[in-house]
């Protein structure tokens, strides 16, 4: 008998700001206005009290703003972090062309059948172009303590720990 004992890692990420979402213009005139409420208009700050409280004016107004026009996600446990938006675009686009793909089965010859191979080839070199381009940016952005996880990465590509012999 064997018994395979296979764990995901869920990711304990809470809610974040969504700042992908984000309509700039709506945000930016959003944060003018709140920081023409809170400090009024732009005057020459000549103590450092008066420079004390302009800045807890403008961070005060940056938080509101957030607040208020930046949307929080939750991302799923199990979310693929390099997924983005044009990839969801694309698998739908593949999806419709899988379903006309469908309705002209018995045509072989159709140019359905050739879009739909191109639509896969398409997707395919963009998963991998996006995977890597995240893999290099969290590879230039990490900080010290990651250097560790990435020699796991690199250590151990099968994911299979060496201690108790089960995927990770």
């Amino acid at each position: 008998m064997t018994v395979l004992e296979m764990s995901t890692t869920a990711s304990d990420e809470s809610p974040a700001w969504n700042y992908r979402s984000v309509d700039w213009d709506k945000f930016r005139l959003a944060l003018g206005n709140t920081l023409t409420d809170l400090a009024g208009p732009p005057k020459i700050l000549e103590t450092a009290e008066e420079f004390q409280l302009a800045a807890g004016s403008l961070d005060e107004a940056l938080r509101h703003t957030v607040e208020s026009k930046v949307p929080k996600t939750r991302p799923h446990p199990h979310t693929k972090r390099w997924w983005t938006e044009d990839l969801t675009k694309l698998a739908g686009e593949l999806k419709q062309l899988h379903k006309t793909t469908h309705r002209y089965r018995a045509l072989p010859e159709h140019a359905v059948h050739t879009q739909v191979h191109e639509k896969e080839n398409t997707l395919s070199k963009e998963i991998r172009r996006t995977k890597e381009d995240h893999w290099k940016n969290w590879l230039d952005d990490m900080a010290g303590t990651d250097i560790w996880i990435v020699h796991k990465y690199i250590s151990n590509p099968g994911g299979v720990t060496h201690q108790t012999g089960l995927v990770q």
